[in-house]
């Protein structure tokens, strides 16, 4: 079984917080790469500290040309055909002010990568980071995606088990599926032990996350830690199935 790809660089642990001016390059799907910078502000009022010219006086964002990027795949050129940005704080000091935002720039890709590709993105215009540094990544099929979401507490064996997929790509909307994707869970060994169809569960309250697509996995008793993979997407884990998972679900609940 291939090794699992390390999960997230800006926060290796749920308590992890990124300083300004880190920066990171992963792979979302095939056709999708997703750029993360840490940024900050002065104030309230004054400018990004990266980025700065995709926000407007009125504080929106301003979606960048797509020629303000280049991406290179196995040293050749590959066509961005469109862009999409997203912002969210992270963290607001009390004390004193330190604000730090996520800013989010998704790169649609006119070809899809192979796997094993080596990819590089350069900013053109320097607006996140050096425009002679380019941020590389390797199209990894077995790398965590941030895609697939699962209960981190388990499930117990009997109980219903539910996995989604869903992700959003800021001004370019919410990411898409193909409508016949299946969803596998492997054991440790990486033998298929579950497979089945995603099928779309859009939000009923909201109009947000309409690109909602669900794995019912409840035959699935056997206990034992899986990981759930998603062709194109990669994979997450690890999918525990225990007696104690309503044991554990119960005392996170009592500890608040």
């Amino acid at each position: 079984m291939p090794a699992r790809a390390a999960q997230d660089p800006l926060f290796p642990t749920p308590v992890s917080l990124p300083a300004p001016g880190e920066i990171s390059l992963r792979v979302l799907t095939p056709s999708v790469l997703e750029i993360r910078a840490i940024v900050s502000r002065k104030d309230f009022a004054s400018p990004l500290s990266q980025g700065a010219a995709w926000e407007q006086k009125d504080f929106s964002l301003k979606v960048p040309e797509a020629s303000a990027f280049t991406v290179s795949v196995n040293g050749k050129s590959v066509a961005v055909a469109g862009i999409g940005l997203r912002r969210i704080p992270i963290y607001a000091g009390y004390w004193k002010f330190d604000l730090r935002l996520m800013l989010q720039v998704f790169l649609k890709l006119e070809k899809p990568l192979p796997d094993g590709a080596a990819v590089e993105v350069s900013d053109r215009q320097g607006s996140l980071w050096a425009a002679d540094q380019p941020l590389s990544v390797t199209m990894d099929a077995n790398r965590w995606s941030p895609a697939i979401h699962f209960s981190r507490h388990g499930y117990a064996p009997d109980a219903p088990k539910f996995a989604s997929v869903s992700y959003d790509l800021g001004t370019l909307g919410e990411m898409e599926l193909p409508s016949d994707t299946q969803a596998v869970l492997v054991d440790s060994a990486g033998k298929a032990v579950f497979r089945g169809p995603l099928e779309k569960h859009p939000d009923q309250e909201w109009r947000w996350h309409q690109n909602v697509w669900r794995l019912d996995f409840s035959a699935l008793q056997t206990p034992g830690d899986y990981f759930l993979e998603v062709p194109g997407l990669g994979r997450a884990g690890p999918v525990s199935i225990s007696d104690s998972a309503a044991a554990v679900s119960a005392r996170l609940l009592a500890l608040g």
